[in-house]
């Protein structure tokens, strides 16, 4: 018997943050059938909000900054913004021997954002 799990997501920047990731899985997977005959893996890292020197330009554009920056952690099922570290960490990953068996992935790293 298969589950399936339908979420409504009332944020339009939610609603489109999830139709992107579907669109990056998509193209990720006919892009690794198509080069896996040629031993090329392909993946996608699909990032949520994360804490870098362009998200606090964007967030001093505010009107009210601390705000700003309170709202954008709300939308974070994690409570938190993610790191680059965070990122660098699973991109280092893909690059690994350990992933050798991986392909045809978009690996979601957003605080459970898109569950």
């Amino acid at each position: 018997m298969a589950i399936r799990r339908i979420r409504v997501f009332p944020d339009p920047i939610l609603r489109k943050k999830c139709r992107v990731v579907r669109r990056v899985d998509d193209k990720v997977r006919v892009l690794a059938a198509d080069m896996i005959e040629r031993n090329i893996r392909c993946n996608a890292i699909c990032p949520g909000t994360i804490q870098t020197p362009s998200l606090d330009d964007r967030i001093n554009a505010f009107d009210d900054p601390q705000a700003a920056r309170r709202n954008f952690i709300a939308r974070q099922p994690i409570g938190r913004l993610g790191t680059v570290e965070e990122i660098a960490a699973m991109a280092v990953y893909l690059a690994s021997d350990e992933a050798r068996y991986t392909t045809g992935t978009a690996m979601i790293v957003d605080g459970g954002l898109t569950l």
